[in-house]
């Protein structure tokens, strides 16, 4: 159930000025107002904030009245405790919309500047260019501030089946604007974007981890992983395809599992802070110490730094975090570890689950098949990605350590 994590100040009692700014200040950060301790006496506390984990909802840290019932239950709870303590989430932060506005912006003027001296142009480009542009900022922007899980509860599941057409209206206007249009092309695009939507209203108010969740998760990532979609998106060409496969296929996932199913704890939400940096900087060190000397000895990678690489660092690092980890952490972990926990009323056994699952879906990569070696890395690979997940609730450190991981493989090693 709730286990708080109790640190800093006493729960009655004068804390004196200095903690009193303190107290203050950690508020003004989660939005309290001052008001509130106008209204009780100086030896009462007022309105704190309590980082509470949840084993089934998951839910995020949020203000909560402390009073002295509650400091007697805990206390009662925990007697080797002289006093109630809280900490308000100071290593942790959200990025805010404007934040996120403001990197869409600037990614989606790299993207037009990099098109242009290609030698894209015309009606066909402005129209991919727009349709993939909404699609990252709807990747982007539901991510910061939680704007997402909050916007999702306001609309609601009924409304939210609208919202689950508007990846569907978005590629028509691609399909029109780059005279690109065909019946088939527009029947895949309908039933790959209805489809999932379908199957989890289907589940009716049921708890998550039916057997049409999981179903809704496969028709999303199978055509993803096997690349049926990228003949859906056939100007200007098979490597642009691929990006705009992923963020379609991105859309519809949020569309389906936040706004129509209203799945919690997912946590679809951009973190950053002290927690979040050391999360992944130990995930990824841990993991670099397993799986670097584990795939030499499999004779899986060899090391083989190359210099081309080096040049197209930051296009490359950038490509594989929003096409690559983002999208592959939100299903792992986001939604199939998230929902594996519940069904199996288990955390780590959702973990570990998801991680296997993890490591078959990349069984057939590199034109092998049964790539075991590459499997059994990505399973050891899957559990520190649900770890860092786990710790943090937010998939954007996993995403992180998932991308440290793929950009250090390309940059120094050769796979054999």
């Amino acid at each position: 159930s709730f286990a708080p994590e109790l640190i800093g100040y006493q729960c009655a009692g004068k804390s004196g000025e200095k903690k009193k700014q303190r107290r203050w200040k950690s508020a003004d950060v989660l939005g309290i107002s001052k008001k509130v301790s106008s209204a009780r006496s100086p030896g009462k506390p007022g309105i704190v904030a309590m980082r509470l984990k949840h084993r089934q909802t998951r839910e995020s840290a949020h203000p909560v009245d402390v009073s002295d019932p509650l400091c007697r239950i805990l206390r009662h709870q925990f007697p080797w405790q002289d006093a109630l303590h809280y900490r308000a989430m100071s290593g942790t932060r959200q990025l805010s919309v404007w934040v996120a506005f403001g990197s869409w912006a600037a990614v989606v003027a790299a993207a037009s500047i990099y098109g242009a001296w290609q030698g894209y142009a015309g009606r066909a480009y402005v129209t991919l260019l727009g349709v993939l542009a909404f699609f990252l900022a709807i990747q982007l922007l539901l991510a910061a501030d939680n704007f997402g899980e909050r916007f999702a509860r306001r609309v609601g599941s009924h409304r939210g089946v609208l919202i689950a057409v508007v990846p569907f209206l978005a590629y028509l206007i691609y399909l029109l604007g780059t005279n690109s249009f065909a019946w088939w092309r527009a029947a895949i695009a309908a039933a790959y974007t209805l489809g999932p939507v379908l199957f989890v209203i289907s589940s009716g108010a049921s708890k998550t981890g039916t057997w049409q969740d999981y179903l809704a998760v496969l028709t999303i990532f199978l055509p993803l992983k096997l690349r049926w979609l990228n003949g859906l998106w056939p100007y200007p060409g098979t490597r642009i395809g691929y990006a705009a496969t992923v963020l379609f296929a991105i859309n519809v996932a949020l569309a389906t599992f936040l706004f129509v199913r209203q799945l919690d704890g997912i946590g679809y939400n951009i973190v950053w802070g002290l927690d979040p940096a050391l999360s992944a900087g130990i995930h990824f060190a841990l993991l670099a110490v397993i799986v670097i000397p584990l795939g030499t000895v499999l004779h899986f990678i060899q090391f083989d730094p190359t210099i081309a690489h080096w040049k197209s660092l930051p296009i490359d690092a950038v490509a594989i975090f929003l096409f690559t980890a983002w999208p592959e952490e939100l299903l792992f972990r986001g939604l199939l570890q998230n929902s594996l926990s519940r069904t199996l009323s288990s955390e780590t056994g959702g973990w570990i689950t998801a991680s296997v699952i993890f490591g078959l879906a990349h069984i057939n990569n590199h034109g092998v098949f049964p790539n075991w070696r590459y499997a059994l890395l990505a399973t050891i690979a899957g559990i520190f990605y649900g770890s860092a997940w786990r710790k943090t609730g937010s998939i954007f450190p996993a995403a992180i350590v998932h991308a440290l991981v793929d950009t250090t493989w390309h940059l120094l090693f050769r796979t054999l």
